[in-house]
């Protein structure tokens, strides 16, 4: 009765881990590989997660939207040398402004 839970994190770690491979896959094809390849990356995801807010899942998807459309248009505007600059003074100013997350929510 109920939600076996070991299935459940059996199932998940499958399915991460399966996502994980497909995703190096497709990394390994189009960039070179060494050892910083995933330092970029990691900086956009701190900056989604600073975004979002600690614990929040639908934030984070808005937050990635959020990074995704400043650089974008950063890049257009500014130059697509400076994208990465864009996404360092968006990650600086809601530090700065609202360092809970921009859809972080209230304390319980």
């Amino acid at each position: 009765m109920g939600i076996n839970i070991q299935r459940v994190y059996a199932a998940s770690l499958a399915i991460g881990s399966a996502l994980a491979g497909i995703a190096g896959t497709f990394v390994a094809v189009a960039y070179f590989i060494n050892p910083a390849i995933g330092l970029e990356w990691t900086l956009k995801a701190l900056i989604v997660i600073v975004l979002a807010g600690l614990g929040n899942l639908s934030g984070a998807f808005l937050g990635g939207l959020v990074l995704g459309v400043a650089e974008a248009l950063g890049g257009y505007f500014v130059g697509m040398i400076y994208r990465d600059l864009v996404a360092l003074i968006l990650f600086l100013l809601i530090l700065i402004l609202k360092p809970e997350g921009l859809f972080a929510r209230g304390k319980r």
